[in-house]
Formats: structure tokens, C-alpha cells, sequence
């Protein structure tokens, strides 16, 4: 059998010599679908064999002519004998455990034959670049300083906003007690048990400070003075400062610590438990049973407790200057008749009634809006006797300004020499 005899399957051509050299199938090579299942699966390999020898062996299209001596197979299959090969896709040969080779077309479309790789370009030129120029500003720099600016504005002003508005409820409180102050019914019960609650209740730590500042303080006046050769002017300067000063501060201060905070507590328990919502549900007016007796007793009794305390504190000043360092009793006693303005007495009068009504209408306002139970309460208290401590140094400035020109046109010393 010629060797050139080609197999034709549809499009795909292979010889006879190709799949014998290639492959070595033996001498069977008349045969070749005996080693296959069908005609089909070895026309399919012999076109992948084809491809895979004209790919390795640069192998020229073979021509095939037309002749008697195409095997019977070829010719019952379809195949054309007088078709020209013609160049088939690469496939992939495989073979299997059993030796048994097996042939999947990549593509049905022919392969384009191998061209040469293109000659490398030259790199592309870089554009020219632009001359430097000054980088742009930074992008939020001013929306960061005005963001800091009003944090800082917030948290300053903050404080400011919530004392102004807490001065406001206060004040309007104040107005809402004035209002009820002149009207009927009058709780003369109530404005007797707060003045027995403020001014005796009191009585006792007012005492006890008092003759405690009037030693510390004649002491110390005296030392002072013998420096400067005017030891026996300490007990009118003692009693100077206390009748202006020291007796109504330190008065309302012990005050406030004792009975101001025992007015909040007692309000705020009551505005907690709903007390006082319901004297207003039995049309009883709080702020008129509640805060004006209040009110009228702390400012009647704290004159009286700022009396008592002038009155220790001059006491111990006699005894430790008198008893402690040796002065004599008669220059003490004269030079305090001789020096002592009964003005200076109204003067820490007016302040110590105003300290009481400061007292009163703080402790009462804190008591008024204690919320959240048992702690509201103490805070409550604790807030009214802050407040109020801070109100007394403050307004003793305030009176001392504005009662100066009105009480005391001069002051008179004359125990002083002429």
C-alpha cells in the first residue's frame, strides 16, 4: 500500500507515513480502525497526529491524489481522494494508562503560521514636565481654627448661659414670693415654728462661734497693735469689725450651714414625695405656706443672731485681752464707749437681715426644684447652703457700697487724737 494514500475525514487530511512514524502503530497499518472503537475516534486522531507533525517537523501540505490504490474504508467513509490536504488546528495528544492515544482539537479554525516576535519599540517620551511652582494651601486650615474658636467660645460661654438662666429662675421665684407675701390667708403658725427653728434652733453654734472669733481675734488685734503703741484700741476695733462686718457674715454663714440646708432638705423631700403637688391640688397656694414664713422668720431672727454673736465675740475679746495678755479693764471699756457708733450696729443690722432673706428664699428655690429622689434631695442642700455662703460674701461687699454714704457720712474716732 503507497505510503502517500492520505485518510480524509470532512476537512481533515492524514497520511498513512505520518501515523506510522510518528505514533510506530506496527505493520497493522491497513487497519488502523481495528485499534480504535470507531472510524470517527481514528480520523480524529490521525488529524491531530497531522497537525502535531507538521507543527514539530515543519512538514509541507501534502497533496493527494485520487487513484485505486485508497483504501476500501477511506472511500465508504466520504472521503474525498482528489481533495488536497489541507492544514488542520493544533490539537493536544494525550495518551492514556493503556497506552491507548487519544486526540482533542483546540480549535476547528487553521493556525496562523508563526510570525516573528515585533521589534522592540523605542519607550514612549515622558511630556514635558511643568516648572515647580508653589504647593496650593492646605485645605481646611481656616474651617479647623473657626471649629476650635466656638468650642472654645462654647465652653467658656457655657457656664455663663446656665448662671444667667439660673439667676433668671431665681428671680422669678423671688417675684413670685414677693407677690404672695401681703396676701391672706397669714400662717401665723408657720412663721412661728420657723422662727423658733432659725433662731433657737441656731442659737447655740452662733454662741459658741462667736466668743471662739471674738478670742482669736482680740488676740491677734492686740498683738498688731502694741507695734505700733495703740494696745488699748483693741476692743473698739474688735467690736467695730463685728457690729459691720464679722457678726452678720459669719452669722449668716452659720445660718445657712445649719438652718438653710435644713430648708431645702425639708422642701425637696416634700417636692419629691409629691407634697406639694398636692397642697396646689387642694387649692393651697406652696409658695405662700411654704416659703413665706420662711422668709419673714429668717430675716426677723438673723438681727437677733447677729446681735448675740457681736455681743460673744466682744466677750472673749475682753478675756483674752483683759485676762490673757494684761491690758487694763478701763482703758478697754472707755476707749470702746468713746469710739463705737451706734450706726455701725444698724449697718450689720440691715446686712444681717438681708443675709437672712437671701438664706431663706435660696434654700426654699433649691428645695422648690429638687428632682430624682433621696440624691436630688441632697444635692438640694448641698446646692442652698453653696449658694447661699456665696451670696453672703458677695452681698456684704454690695452693702457695705451702698450703705457707707447713706449711714455713715464719716467715721468718728474720738478716742483718736486730735
Amino acid at each position: 500500500m503507497p505510503l502517500d494514500v492520505a485518510v480524509r475525514h470532512g476537512d481533515r487530511v492524514c497520511t498513512l507515513e505520518d501515523v506510522r512514524t510518528l505514533l510506530r502503530l506496527g505493520d497493522d497499518v491497513h487497519a488502523p480502525h481495528a485499534s480504535f472503537a470507531s472510524f470517527a475516534s481514528f480520523a480524529s486522531f490521525a488529524s491531530a497526529v497531522l497537525a502535531e507533525g507538521r507543527s514539530h517537523a515543519n512538514l509541507g501540505r501534502a497533496q493527494v491524489g485520487a487513484g485505486p490504490q485508497s483504501p476500501s474504508w477511506a472511500n465508504s467513509s466520504g472521503l474525498s481522494p482528489n481533495r488536497a490536504a489541507e492544514p488542520s488546528p493544533p490539537c493536544r495528544l494525550d495518551v492514556d494508562e493503556r497506552n491507548e492515544p487519544s486526540s482533542r482539537p483546540v480549535s476547528q479554525s487553521p493556525s496562523p503560521p508563526p510570525t516573528a516576535p515585533p521589534p522592540p519599540s523605542a519607550p514612549p517620551s515622558a511630556p514635558p514636565s511643568a516648572p515647580p511652582s508653589a504647593p496650593p494651601p492646605a485645605v481646611g486650615t481656616g474651617r479647623r481654627v473657626v471649629t476650635v474658636a466656638v468650642a472654645l467660645f462654647v465652653a467658656i460661654g457655657a457656664p455663663v448661659v446656665r448662671f444667667l438662666e439660673e439667676a433668671g429662675r431665681l428671680g422669678l421665684f423671688c417675684l413670685q414670693v414677693l407677690f404672695w407675701l401681703p396676701r391672706r390667708p397669714f400662717r401665723w403658725a408657720q412663721l412661728f415654728r420657723h422662727m423658733s427653728d432659725v433662731g433657737f434652733g441656731s442659737l447655740f453654734i452662733v454662741v459658741l462661734t462667736g466668743f471662739f472669733t471674738g478670742l482669736v481675734f482680740g488676740f491677734q488685734t492686740l498683738n498688731g497693735f502694741r507695734r505700733f503703741g495703740a494696745a488699748e484700741l483693741v476692743g473698739p476695733a474688735t467690736l467695730l469689725t463685728l457690729s459691720r462686718e464679722l457678726g452678720p457674715v459669719l452669722t449668716g454663714l452659720m445660718v445657712a450651714g445649719r438652718s438653710g440646708s435644713g430648708m431645702a432638705t425639708e422642701l425637696g423631700t416634700m417636692r419629691v414625695t409629691e407634697q406639694i403637688d398636692a397642697l396646689s391640688t387642694l387649692a393651697v397656694e406652696p409658695i405662700q405656706y411654704l416659703v413665706v414664713p420662711r422668709a419673714i422668720a429668717a430675716t426677723l431672727m438673723m438681727p437677733l443672731l447677729a446681735i448675740v454673736f457681736c455681743a460673744c465675740g466682744y466677750v472673749g475679746c475682753y478675756i483674752i485681752a483683759i485676762y490673757g495678755e494684761g491690758a487694763d479693764p478701763g482703758v478697754f471699756l472707755y476707749e470702746t464707749w468713746q469710739a463705737q457708733d451706734p450706726d455701725d450696729f444698724y449697718e450689720g443690722w440691715i446686712k444681717a437681715a438681708f443675709f437672712g432673706l437671701q438664706i431663706a428664699l435660696i434654700s426654699s428655690y433649691q428645695g422648690f426644684k429638687a428632682t430624682g429622689g433621696a440624691r436630688g434631695v441632697g444635692e438640694a442642700a448641698t446646692k442652698a447652703v453653696v449658694m447661699s455662703s456665696v451670696s453672703i460674701l458677695v452681698g456684704t461687699y454690695l452693702l457695705a457700697e451702698i450703705l457707707e454714704p447713706l449711714i455713715h457720712g464719716y467715721i468718728r474716732f474720738d478716742a483718736m487724737p486730735r
